[in-house]
């Protein structure tokens, strides 16, 4: 979309020098065509946060699971988009939200279906002890 070809056999040098930065603006703008011009970071943001994240909160969510606490939803997805990779207790974040661990639990559960969060586990060869560790949530990579 912005006119670059990259042939086959080009050398690295020239991949890192044109590619490179387009491949990272592609990223930067989660792949969204509507957007490719676009270069305030601030605008990008507020359009992926109004297109997808808010669409998902607001209508798909509660539309299939019935969950009504945008506010709960939105600090939790403050939570994560702000520090990805935090290691995920979910009996501290129910107290520090003010709500019971079980509808933290299903919340993140939501978040997680509507594809606006993803779950990183520990690996481990054992899947049972893999299944105990403190989860990580991270923003889901671009599409």
């Amino acid at each position: 979309m912005k006119g670059l070809e990259v042939k086959k056999f080009e050398d690295l040098e020239l991949y890192q020098r044109k590619a490179l930065p387009l491949f990272l603006d592609y990223l930067r703008k989660a792949g969204f065509p509507e957007i490719v011009d676009w270069e305030k970071d601030e605008e990008i943001k507020e359009y992926i946060k109004n297109s997808v994240v808010a669409r998902v909160v607001l209508r798909d969510i509660p539309v299939e699971f019935g969950a009504k606490d945008f506010e709960l939803m939105e600090a939790l997805i403050k939570l994560v988009f702000s520090n990805p990779g935090l290691i995920f207790n979910v009996n501290s974040i129910a107290k520090s939200l003010s709500r019971n661990r079980l509808t933290i639990s299903n919340y993140i559960n939501y978040l997680k279906y509507g594809l606006t969060i993803k779950l990183l586990s520990n690996y481990r060869k054992e899947t049972s002890t893999s299944s105990r560790k403190l989860k990580k949530y991270i923003p889901p990579p671009p599409h």
